[in-house]
């Protein structure tokens, strides 16, 4: 993740945009040595001339599953608060912001422009983390937040600003089967307020796929855009132009050029310059039918005569030069399994 996080900060570097926004989870698990780590990342991109607006997810904020790690072992370690994240990231949205949230949450109006404001909210809840033990997954927007947007889309209608609601979690449905803890808990009041106040595009996280879906009760169309975490295949980010002239905007995706960045850095790790290579579609697929055929043959007891078949494939070639995991070591483990027949057995006893 270090690698592909370097190699999308040298992609803003170059592209230079106006604006970069991070909609939360900026961390795993809310380490507070990551925190800062990340704050360092994004004040280069700042340097570089792009302004870094961020909220948080409801991994970063008093998160009792915050691990350091050591060889095999994992220790708790230090966490930060809503205070300290306001203070990591004061440059990146918070100092400023020409409205905060009343103090209440982590959320802030921010002018990037004449033409469009970006309405920064703090849809988790992290309040209750210690009580329950593990990171709060459901979010929610307050009575007072919400009437917090409507001082402020009052404000940009008169003033002719497009305002960008960003939040970690979703405002339309973007699964059948992954609605809750991930979908607002209020959505319903949400999505009413925000075509009332003409609020058209959403940009969100949380659920870690690539969807926009949409929702239109008879006026405008609202749309809420979840682009794909940077951490998972296929490490793409979203690309976000305004054109006043149009009165529009423009959304596509891109995937971080790793290998690019390797090259131009002059590092030479396998992994890094065969990235896509080792991330194709046609790899993961060989891999996984290795998986599913070892872990029929192993639950069945009859890996031990037909495995060489699948250590020939060129599937099981990929996972035995992939970097050690546990999903690796159960693959090798499979394959290795042939000593005797599992689903047959004669001992005679001697006299």
């Amino acid at each position: 993740m270090e690698e592909i996080t370097n190699a999308f900060s040298y992609e803003v570097e170059k592209r230079k945009p106006d604006v970069l926004i991070v909609s939360g989870d900026l961390t795993n698990n809310g380490r507070k040595r990551k925190s800062y780590r990340f704050g360092k990342k994004v004040k280069r991109i700042e340097e570089s001339g792009t302004s870094v607006y961020v909220i948080p997810g409801n991994h970063d904020i008093s998160n009792p599953w915050a691990r350091s790690f050591k060889g095999d072992n994992q220790y708790t370690t230090d966490i930060i608060d809503e205070n300290e994240f306001r203070n990591i990231y004061a440059d990146f949205g918070y100092d400023e912001a020409i409205s905060n949230d009343d103090e209440k949450t982590l959320g802030y109006l921010a002018v990037p422009s004449e033409d469009v404001w970006l309405l920064m909210l703090d849809t988790s809840q992290y309040k209750n983390n210690y009580m329950i033990g593990f990171p709060q997954t459901d979010g929610k927007l307050s009575p007072d937040t919400l009437e917090w947007i409507k001082a402020f889309s009052d404000l940009a209608e008169a003033k002719e600003a497009k305002i960008i609601p960003v939040m970690h979690h979703n405002i339309i449905n973007h699964s059948e089967m992954i609605r809750k803890g991930f979908t607002l808990n209020n959505n319903e009041e949400a999505l009413s307020l925000f075509q009332e106040r003409h609020l058209n595009l959403v940009l969100s996280g949380h659920i870690h796929t690539q969807d926009i879906s949409s929702y239109n009760n008879g006026s405008d169309t609202l749309y809420d855009i979840v682009t794909g975490s940077l951490a998972v295949n296929p490490h793409q980010y979203g690309v976000l132009t305004y054109s006043a002239k149009d009165q529009a905007m423009d959304y596509h995706t891109a995937k971080v050029d790793v290998e690019k960045w390797a090259k131009v850095n002059g590092i030479k790790v396998k992994h890094l310059n065969h990235f896509e290579t080792n991330s194709s579609e046609t790899d993961i697929t060989s891999m996984s039918a290795v998986m599913e055929i070892l872990n029929v043959r192993y639950f069945a007891g009859t890996e031990n005569k037909k495995s060489q078949d699948v250590m020939k494939s060129a599937g099981y070639q990929l996972w035995s030069e992939a970097p050690d995991s546990f999903q690796k070591q159960y693959i090798m483990s499979m394959s290795s399994d042939n000593d005797i027949d599992d689903n047959q057995l004669h001992i005679k006893y001697g006299k």
